[in-house]
């Protein structure tokens, strides 16, 4: 239910969020991902300029991460 964050865009959201390469992603706003898809299917639901907490896991340590969510980019 975790998903690694493998490459966090140096100007987007999660860049400015404090997010970093290599961050697992146990849960958003309390509500723990249970498989890799819960992540997108979650966002996906709020809009941009919506703010979500992140529960991470960085070198083994929790913490907690607030997130503006920004307009996601589509693909060519």
């Amino acid at each position: 239910g975790r998903v690694r964050i493998a490459a966090v865009s140096a100007t987007g959201p999660a860049s400015r969020a404090g997010l970093r390469d290599g961050d697992v992603v146990i849960a958003i706003d309390g509500r723990e991902l249970r498989s890799p898809t819960d992540l997108p299917a979650i966002i996906n639901q709020r809009s941009p300029g919506q703010q979500i907490t992140l529960t991470i896991e960085r070198d083994g340590v929790k913490k907690r991460e607030s997130v503006t969510l920004g307009v996601r980019p589509t693909n060519p």
